[in-house]
């Protein structure tokens, strides 16, 4: 059992283990192998940062004392006070934090649905595109007036 267990293992999860990590007993989930830092993303598409170099260390949650656990969230029973990952590990916990962080809105419009349009938050989503890119993308849109979409857009133009 768990005092604290935070679902999302980006800057809240992070900062939530910084602070809490050494006084409770607590543990951070993320399904992703590395926490990446995202405004580096495009530097990785323009081979301007090695991509390793922007793996958060899992000691920022692991230093603190909380534990950092890897996998997929599939539920949450708030009554029993348990989150299962994988499908088949229970943890349960006292309190819950679910700091997922913001997914990127994708307007429900003709050709949303095709398997070269995403987002551009995750690990998942930079290899995606740096598999485009290696494989001779030649034409991109990127709607975004955000500093990482401005970014992107740049790091694919020299390409």
């Amino acid at each position: 059992m768990y005092d604290i267990v935070v679902i999302g293992g980006g800057p809240a999860g992070i900062t939530l283990a910084k602070r809490l990590g050494d006084k409770y007993k607590m543990a951070v989930i993320r399904p992703e192998d590395h926490s990446l830092i995202y405004c580096a993303m495009p530097y990785i598409i323009e081979d301007l940062i090695d991509e390793k170099k922007c793996f958060k260390k899992d000691e920022l949650v692991t230093d603190s004392g909380a534990e950092s656990l890897r996998g997929n969230v599939n539920s949450v029973d708030f009554d029993k006070k348990e989150v299962t990952i994988n499908n088949d590990t229970a943890v349960t916990y006292r309190k819950l934090v679910i700091a997922t962080g913001a997914a990127p809105f994708i307007p429900p419009i003709e050709g949303s649905k095709l398997d070269v349009v995403m987002g551009f938050k995750t690990q998942a989503n930079l290899e995606k595109i740096q598999h485009l890119v290696n494989n001779g993308l030649k034409r991109a849109v990127v709607v975004d007036a955000g500093a990482i979409g401005i970014e992107l857009a740049q790091a694919l133009s020299v390409q």
